[in-house]
């Protein structure tokens, strides 16, 4: 024993002590080291001596040269310490007077950086600048976010080094241009912030990355900066002494063309202030116009070489103040007399969350949308009384409160710069883009709650404060019509003679080649520049078979099987207790196109429309509970009741299941109805929820299946009343089902089984069930109620054949 305690001490001993043989090289400096760097290339063996060194005016307290050792451990006198020389050390929510057009900020940091650090500045009346290690992004409040560049220094310490002037805003990282953001090559919002004036600037509380900070010394500039295109030169003589403010003028070769700033100012150690990086191009085409001059626009067609003259121009009611011709010089580069810019002439600047007196029935509404526009940008324009308008270039969509979401269509004019025209009559939506139709939306093809909301009258709009797409805007300039919309069918013919003269409010008569069928509205009115009011475009479509009935026309069904062919006729009814106020016979014209006397129309006889959120005097136990379900649900539609005193019950489309508060959730059932309009009847008893769906059971609850006695204590309780919740958009009309016979006894999924008396049976009988000779019931009720026109029970019977009985567990 004494013999293997020796063994270990001896191994253990040899473990702790790793010899020469054992030694690992020296991977890295102690990380612990703030700022300590060294020229050394690592790995080095153990015994090697390495030199290290502090940042530009840090003093190293400790010793210049440290030996390996092991790993991360090194033999030196004192241990090496980088002590700030002339850096201040980044206090947090304190403003600080610096003004960073005159004087370069510096900023260190430090050195084990955790991965959600980040450099977090604030500049007085302007906003903030964030380097974000994270996800290697600069964010600059009103401009956007730029990706850190792939050639950001590799070096474990930074200097950060961050300049601005009215045009453009740098930020260099150890000597290196990463950023040099130029205002008018983003948006008008960038410019407007960051050319305003700031002497003030402080380091936010959740900058954990900063840590010692100070204005960039004076001195003489020797050289440009490594970083700028070598083939620039200077007229200048270097060393150039800032404190003279000398320009520095730059020249590129006879054979390349000169961009950015001709002229750069020394501020000091070879530290230049300029708006635009220099650089020496290789001559090349044109491809576009320069993306900061807004609005301006041309008909030459893209590329066109050096030389090459381009006339440019403003849309409409805008005035060009700068040059009219300009010369391809490469790229984007042109030569002009003066830059071409497009001043508003009727157009008024878009002001936010300020109501405007503007009633779009009478008058359409005109948005330009700038032209450098942001993925995150949108219109947002607020109709009073009614909802909002949002036309989203991320999502490529037109969200219209109340009525859904609409894609772009894939002929959206391909423009630049797009001027919107917005209008709307009682029956529908209609936007155009740049004289194009892009969205025409018949309120009654969506659903009662879209035409409810927008065939309301408003004589106010508001630009909401998230729009950052909509620059101007103006109401569409009154004048005689001179022709059809270009986007209207070719083959649509009137009887007027142009131009209509839009302030006698004439209207122009439509009609169609006779072997094609008129569809959308035959007459519509001018209004001015050939814009003309209607509720559904007008268009001329070939003969064809009808596919459906018309998908406005709630709850009205048909028995006829489609496709049906044109001129054959349909005979059209209404669900139980709905009475058709139109025409029962339509003739079939072209897919859902019919002609009637009128308009077929479902109303409501002894069903109640549905009020959210209001106590329904009613008892499940006692009395069945009916609702019907609008024809055109949306996806996320939902039935919502709150039985008081017990829970929820949720009929979910999205997700085709019936969510039961306390007893869990069932998908629906693969027989489902599939009929357009459903009704759907609620029954309870102490054992059991039913929910029936146009007669068929579609949820057969009992209670004592679930889990745990949750559900049985919850739906065990009385309740005599229940509620439609707020977010229950599916349910349109109630009603309760008394008096209505039981007809039919295979709904309720009786097989094998016949009942002790004659079909029909009256509402509230009990009915003895026996199963058919040959068969002997295996489990469930032998008594079943006649309630809603159906048989309920708590548990279904079942009969099998006789011998094959077998036994619960």
């Amino acid at each position: 024993m004494q013999l293997m305690g020796i063994s270990i001490l001896l191994i253990l001993s040899a473990m702790q002590s790793p010899t020469s043989s054992q030694a690992v090289p020296c991977p890295s400096l102690q990380p612990a080291w703030f700022y300590l760097t060294t020229d050394t290339t690592f790995p080095v063996a153990s015994g090697v001596k390495v030199t290290v060194k502090c940042p530009d005016e840090f003093v190293n307290q400790g010793s210049e040269t440290l030996t390996c050792v092991n790993g991360i451990n090194y033999n030196f006198d004192d241990e090496p310490s980088c002590e700030p020389q002339d850096w201040t050390a980044a206090t947090k929510n304190v403003e600080i007077n610096h003004d960073l057009e005159t004087t370069p900020l510096q900023i260190i940091t430090n050195t084990l950086l955790r991965q959600t650090d980040k450099v977090h500045v604030y500049v007085q009346h302007i906003g903030t600048i964030q380097i974000s290690f994270q996800h290697r992004r600069f964010y600059i409040l009103s401009c956007g976010d730029y990706e850190f560049p792939s050639d950001l220094p590799a070096e474990r310490d930074k200097i950060w080094t961050i300049s601005r002037t009215k045009e453009a805003l740098t930020i260099l990282c150890n000597g290196v241009e990463v950023l040099n953001m130029v205002y008018a090559e983003f948006d008008k919002y960038c410019t407007r912030a960051w050319s305003q004036s700031s002497a003030l600037i402080e380091f936010r509380s959740d900058d954990l990355a900063s840590d010692y900070t100070k204005s960039l010394s004076q001195g003489a500039c020797n050289t440009l900066p490594e970083y700028f295109d070598s083939s620039l030169t200077v007229t200048e003589t270097f060393p150039v002494d800032n404190l003279q403010e000398l320009d520095v003028t730059l020249s590129c070769p006879a054979d390349k063309l000169a961009v950015g700033d001709k002229v750069i100012t020394c501020f000091g150690k070879s530290h230049f202030f300029y708006s635009k990086t220099p650089a020496c191009l290789p001559q090349g085409n044109c491809t576009k116009l320069h993306p900061a001059w807004f609005y301006v626009t041309t008909d030459t067609v893209f590329p066109v070489a050096p030389g090459v003259q381009i006339t440019v121009k403003c849309p409409d009611g805008f005035v060009n103040q700068g040059s009219e011709t300009i010369t391809c010089q490469n790229e984007i580069h042109y030569k002009f007399d003066n830059v071409p810019r497009c001043e508003p002439q009727d157009w008024t600047a878009v002001t936010k969350k300020v109501d405007i007196n503007h009633d779009l029935e009478t008058t359409p509404l005109q948005i330009i949308t700038n032209t450098l526009l942001r993925q995150t940008d949108k219109v947002h324009v607020y109709v009073q009384h009614i909802g909002t308008i949002q036309i989203s270039f991320q999502h490529r969509r037109f969200y219209i409160l109340s009525c859904g979401d609409y894609e772009f269509p894939s002929d959206l004019p391909a423009e630049r710069d797009k001027i919107w025209t917005i209008s709307r009559t009682k029956e529908a939506l209609t936007i155009l883009c740049n004289g194009v139709e892009v969205l025409n939306m018949v309120y009654a093809e969506f659903d009662k709650y879209c035409t409810r909301a927008w065939s309301q009258s408003s004589a106010l709009i508001e630009f909401r404060s998230d729009d950052l797409a909509s620059d101007y805007t103006k109401s569409l300039s009154q004048g005689a019509c001179d022709t059809l919309p270009e986007y209207f069918d070719s083959s649509l013919t009137v009887t007027e003679t142009f131009p209509v003269d839009n302030l006698q409010e004439l209207d122009v008569t439509l009609s169609c080649p006779s072997d094609k069928l008129a569809v959308g509205d035959k007459v519509i009115t001018c209004f001015g520049k050939s814009h003309f009011f209607y509720s559904k475009t007008p268009a001329c479509l070939p003969q064809g078979n009808c596919t459906k009935l018309h998908p406005a026309w709630f709850y009205v069904t048909t028995d006829t099987v489609f496709p049906v062919a044109p001129g054959v006729q349909i005979t059209v009814k209404c669900p139980d207790g709905f009475v058709n106020q139109g025409s029962e016979t339509i003739t079939c014209q072209n897919e859902i196109n019919y002609k009637f006397d009128n308009v077929p129309r479902c109303e409501p006889q002894d069903w109640t429309a549905v009020t959210r959120n209001v106590d329904i005097n009613h008892d499940l136990e006692i009395t069945p509970f009916q609702i019907i379900t609008n024809t055109l649900l949306r996806k996320t539609d939902k039935v919502r009741i709150y039985v008081q005193h017990i829970g929820t019950i949720q009929i979910s489309f999205q997700h085709r299941r019936f969510y039961i508060l306390s007893c869990g959730d069932y998908e629906f059932p693969s027989d489902l109805p599939a009929e357009r309009d459903k009704i759907w009847t609620f029954s309870r008893t102490k054992e059991v929820l039913t929910i029936l769906c146009n007669g068929v059971e579609a949820l057969n609850l009992i209670y004592s299946d679930w889990s745990d006695s949750s559900c049985s204590d919850v739906w065990t309780k009385e309740a005599s009343a229940l509620r439609f919740n707020n977010d229950d958009l599916a349910s349109d009309y109630y009603r309760n089902p008394s008096g209505q016979a039981c007809e039919d006894y295979n709904k309720a999924d009786l097989s094998n089984l016949y009942l002790s008396t004659e079909l029909p049976v009256a509402e509230g009988t009990e009915v003895m069930v026996t199963c058919f000779k040959g068969y002997v019931r295996q489990r469930g009720d032998s008594v079943v109620l006649c309630s809603a026109g159906n048989f309920v029970y708590s548990e279904r019977p079942q009969c099998v054949l006789y011998g094959r009985f077998t036994l619960e567990e």
